[in-house]
């Protein structure tokens, strides 16, 4: 059985439900990417020379949009600093999981995760991910601007010892295979989906069997449909016959990077000012250019042979009131219940 909801643990801690019995909002993280900085003589996870500057290197597992963005974050700032700050990115990292665990305990500063995957440490962030709440999934990242939700969701964040520098646009999430993306025939249907028991529990509600796992590079999934971002889908490209996929994407694959907090308050102020400032602006241009693959991904696909498939509007309104009435039970004891009620009050 897949994931059953959220509970309040004896001190306050969010528990979830999964296949493992009940787990605190501190002791489960997911798996994505890290930017590790290794060193000592700085702030933790850093190396500090004599003359001040900060040396470190980015660690990712994959995704090669959010490495070509950190690339460009390290190229900016040892531009901008004169060199007195050096970062070297490094997608080969494997087990995201470990690396996150490692950015708690201050072994490394930063690393960034799909929301989804930290959905445990704010629950309040959990329904910006769950598949077919949002009429339009690309507007769940507004939610995160600073004129929004950011700031009460950053001081969450916060809570648990990170600090927030930016989220990033992972493009939108569709399903995609040899059955019916229209949610046509759910019922009993496997169906590989991202990590992230919220995700799970919706698909569950929509009479699915989720299966949590990755779609391999190129490759037609295993199961009948699975979750796909516009990496899957490019790759796909030339396998695309006899697939069909739904024309919306279902949910948007927004991606956070975190830092320890106390690390990163411990690196030399200017460096701190710098990166914030540096990383908006990369991110910013990040999530222009996800939009942009993301539409060239679905034509791509099309182009190929396979089948784009719109969803009736009947269909996804009802998959919306169903996974709606899931996120509300399942995140009824929420700490902050007021968050809660903007974010599904947005999703329209």
């Amino acid at each position: 059985m897949m994931a059953q909801g959220f509970m309040q643990g004896d001190k306050g801690e969010t528990m979830t439900r999964g296949t493992h019995g009940y787990l605190t909002r501190r002791g489960l993280v997911g798996a994505g990417l890290a930017l590790t900085l290794v060193g000592a003589g700085g702030a933790a996870g850093t190396a500090r020379a004599q003359d001040g500057s900060e040396t470190f290197t980015i660690v990712g597992a994959g995704q090669p949009d959010v490495e070509a963005a950190m690339r460009r974050f390290a190229q900016g700032m040892e531009d901008y600093t004169r060199g007195r700050t050096r970062i070297t990115v490094d997608a080969s990292a494997l087990d995201g999981a470990s690396v996150l665990a490692r950015v708690q305990k201050g072994e490394v500063l930063m690393g960034w995760v799909p929301l989804a995957e930290v959905a445990h440490l704010v629950p309040e962030l959990a329904p910006l991910t769950a598949p077919y709440l949002f009429a339009d999934p690309g507007k769940a990242i507004e939610l995160l601007a600073p004129t929004v939700l950011g700031p009460l969701l950053n001081a969450e964040f916060r809570k648990q010892g990170l600090e927030p520098l930016t989220y990033l646009d992972g493009g939108g999430l569709r399903l995609a295979g040899t059955g019916d993306p229209a949610l046509g025939d759910a019922q009993g249907q496997q169906v590989t989906i991202r990590p992230g028991e919220l995700r799970a529990l919706a698909f569950e509600a929509l009479g699915f069997a989720p299966v949590e796992g990755a779609v391999k590079p190129g490759e037609p999934p295993s199961t009948p449909l699975a979750e796909m971002g516009a990496g899957d889908i490019a790759a796909l490209r030339e396998r695309s016959t006899g697939l069909r996929m739904a024309k919306a994407p279902h949910a948007q694959d927004i991606v956070v990077l975190l830092a320890n907090r106390e690390g990163f308050n411990g690196l030399l102020l200017d460096i701190q000012e710098t990166s914030k400032v540096r990383l908006e602006e990369v991110a910013a241009a990040q999530r222009a250019a996800a939009v942009q693959a993301d539409a060239e991904a679905l034509a791509g696909f099309a182009d190929a042979g396979g089948e784009v498939v719109e969803t009736p509007d009947a269909a996804r309104q009802d998959a919306r009131a169903k996974v709606k009435a899931a996120v509300s039970e399942a995140l009824k004891d929420v700490d902050n219940p007021s968050i809660l009620r903007t974010v599904l009050a947005y999703a329209g």
